[in-house]
């Protein structure tokens, strides 16, 4: 799949939408190609890479449908119990970059709505050597006063705690 440049994907998202069949289909383009981008930090979760998820994510703040679609998509790899726990990190460091390319955008109230309502599945099987680094990012949320400080307790509190794992036990018999 070829993906948005950086520019045109800025291009695109920052003009005006119109209701036309075209626009629809731009949105789609659009959405296709942040699902692509985000994916492709389960390969190598680089800087430039979460950068640009975030660029593509709020090249139109102002678009509010488009805005809560790409929250839900992040939010649902979180959550999908086939998500590898490695690739959990990338994902909540693409959340970070986008809280951050737009202040005061509507982000924060939409992913608080989200972590609110998901945070042990979202947090659910993170590797002990990620939670650290997870934890200083939720620090900086509060610093930046994105998050309620009793939601961001919660997700601490989560991250943690950790979440049991129900692993199946396979039993052989001999003989």
């Amino acid at each position: 799949m070829q993906f948005l440049s950086k520019e045109y994907a800025t291009f695109i998202c920052s003009t005006q939408l119109s209701k036309s069949m075209s626009a629809n289909n731009l949105y789609a383009q659009i959405i296709i190609n942040f699902q692509a981008s985000l994916d492709s930090l389960k390969d190598h979760p680089d800087v430039e890479k979460i950068n640009f998820v975030a660029t593509l994510a709020n090249a139109d703040p102002t678009n509010l449908s488009l805005c809560q679609d790409f929250a839900y998509i992040c939010i649902e790899k979180l959550k999908n119990v086939n998500t590898p726990p490695t690739y959990k990190k990338p994902i909540l460091y693409a959340i970070d970059a986008l809280l951050k390319k737009v202040p005061g955008g509507p982000y924060p109230l939409i992913f608080a709505r989200l972590f609110a309502e998901n945070g042990a599945a979202i947090l659910r099987d993170i590797p002990n050597h990620e939670k650290q680094k997870i934890d200083f990012m939720f620090g900086t949320w509060g610093e930046r006063n994105y998050f309620s400080l009793e939601l961001l307790q919660g997700l601490k509190d989560i991250l943690r705690r950790g979440m049991a794992v129900v692993t199946p036990v396979t039993t052989i018999q001999v003989g």
